[in-house]
């Protein structure tokens, strides 16, 4: 399974309020994988720029 098999679980994962620590550690991915895709980079937004936050997780729209 590759790192774009993981990504709909990782959003998942962030959705049901998993932090990014907890969503790698649970897909076996970096961190620093989920940093970007929490973050976005190189013109692709990423799950921050896409959702509302909110004090205590995230507001998926």
């Amino acid at each position: 399974m590759g790192l774009v098999d993981k990504r709909p679980g990782y959003v998942q994962l962030m959705k049901d309020g998993h932090s990014n620590l907890a969503a790698c550690r649970i897909l076996g991915i970096s961190r620093n994988t989920g940093s970007r895709w929490l973050n976005g980079r190189n013109g692709v937004p990423g799950l921050r720029q896409q959702v509302w936050i909110r004090a205590g997780g995230f507001l998926f729209r």
